[in-house]
């Protein structure tokens, strides 16, 4: 994600229509989206944004793949959860993400 948004970018369509595929060829599979920020910014606002970027991620896949919307959910972490140190830009850049993670398998 860029800086302070939660658009989905159009580069990332593939990785969503691979997502879409496995979770439409498991039935009982249901996914939640975990939103990411970076440490920039007050932790409400972070929170804020982690949860807009998973419910953005949960509507692309929805409106422009045909997943499920009951399949579906999604939960914002803030900056609670880096992958990479914060120091940076590259690592903040690989903060600044989604998660998928399966709730329930059927």
């Amino acid at each position: 994600f860029k800086k302070g948004k939660a658009e989905v970018d159009p580069a990332c369509d593939n990785t969503m229509q691979s997502v879409a595929d496995i979770i439409g060829s498991v039935k009982g599979y249901r996914v939640r989206v975990d939103g990411h920020t970076d440490n920039k910014g007050s932790k409400k606002k972070n929170q804020k944004l982690s949860e807009d970027r998973a419910k953005a991620v949960v509507k692309y896949l929805v409106d422009k793949k045909g997943v499920d919307k009951n399949r579906l959910a999604s939960k914002g972490f803030g900056d609670s959860q880096p992958i990479a140190d914060n120091k940076t830009e590259e690592g903040r850049a690989k903060n600044r993400r989604v998660d998928f993670t399966v709730t329930r398998m059927d």
